[in-house]
């Protein structure tokens, strides 16, 4: 049986035939494929000039924090909603 080093927080190696606690490589191995997925960002669409205006009318009528009552109050088109 060979004998398997495993890296835990890069200073410390553990010794699996001499470790306590039984240690399943298998699992440590599938948990750093998991966090390697990348993120996905949406691309972000430009500001048309009317869009700007009912933006700036709105944070004028409702205030700078009210932007879900802004997005429901004026007509912006459905692109600019977080869900679809």
């Amino acid at each position: 049986m060979d004998i398997q080093l495993l890296k835990i927080k890069r200073s410390i190696l553990l010794d699996e035939d001499i470790s306590p606690v039984l240690i399943n490589t298998k699992d440590i191995e599938g948990k750093a494929k998991i966090n390697k997925k990348k993120i996905k960002y949406k691309t972000p669409i430009k500001w048309e000039k009317e869009e700007t205006k009912l933006l700036i009318e709105g944070i004028n009528t409702y205030g700078l924090s009210n932007w879900s009552q802004i997005l429901q109050s004026y007509n912006f088109p459905q692109y600019r909603f977080f869900y679809t």
